[in-house]
């Protein structure tokens, strides 16, 4: 019985740090706690798509798991995942009238990130191993998030600027998905390779993408936060109401 307890419960933890984390990030104009609640559930739909259509290949017979590291990296995790959190956040934003700032492009889509990750997260220490829960709070969570960061920068300037708008749409799903892809081919590859070239994976590749990974995200959230300080008129030119708190019949 305390299993369903505390498992879930470990499991959202690390989620909702990053969550309080992005929350104060956005305190100088702050989204409805409505609004992010709802993103968040919205984030555990691409993992309940994509783990009842592994259920279903299961039944069908149908084995994903040895099509190779490169196949799975991105076919069977980063590209779907990375597409379904994309529709998502289209779906949250399409008519959203709190969005009117560049960093509320990443603050919806980290809320969405974490919400697939912490359903995730749930799902994989039903087994409560520590190691898993231990790797996954430091490593797998944080990784959603960073891939959330990148998604929402891009979708704000392909929103909010005029310029080279058709690109950054397409890198509002081709950075993360990257990204994502090569975090997943950088473990999964180490069991298809020699000793030597393992421990290369281990101690310079996979640090390099975590570490890089960290790096752009930084980046990118101190450059909407930036010049979402330094262009206060964005606001009013793309507001249709002023934030406020969502009505009770809104929330």
């Amino acid at each position: 019985m305390l299993d369903y307890i505390l498992v879930p419960l470990l499991g959202f933890m690390p989620a909702v740090v990053l969550f309080a984390i992005i929350v104060i990030l956005d305190r100088r104009r702050p989204e409805p706690i409505g609004q992010l609640f709802k993103a968040f559930a919205f984030g555990t739909f691409p993992a309940i798509i994509i783990i009842s259509v592994a259920f279903i290949l299961e039944l069908c017979d149908v084995d994903i798991s040895g099509t190779g590291p490169f196949t799975t990296a991105f076919c069977v995790a980063a590209i779907p995942e990375e597409g379904l959190k994309l529709l998502m956040l289209w779906l949250i934003l399409r008519r959203n009238k709190y969005y009117d700032e560049m960093f509320d492009g990443i603050v919806y889509a980290c809320c969405i990130g974490l919400g697939f990750a912490a359903f995730e997260n749930v799902l994989y220490l039903w087994d409560f191993d520590m190691g898993v829960m231990v790797a996954r709070a430091s490593l797998a969570v944080p990784g959603h998030f960073l891939d959330a960061v990148m998604m929402g920068y891009f979708y704000s300037l392909a929103r909010f600027t005029t310029k080279r708008r058709g690109l950054n749409m397409a890198l509002t799903f081709l950075v993360p998905m990257l990204a994502h892809g090569l975090y997943d081919y950088a473990i999964m590859s180490a069991g298809y390779v020699n000793m030597w070239f393992t421990i290369l994976i281990v101690l310079v590749i996979f640090p390099a993408i975590v570490a890089g990974s960290w790096i752009i995200a930084i980046r990118f959230m101190k450059r909407h936060l930036k010049s979402d300080s330094e262009n206060k008129e964005l606001a009013a030119k793309y507001a249709v109401h002023p934030k406020e708190e969502e009505t009770a019949e809104e929330a």
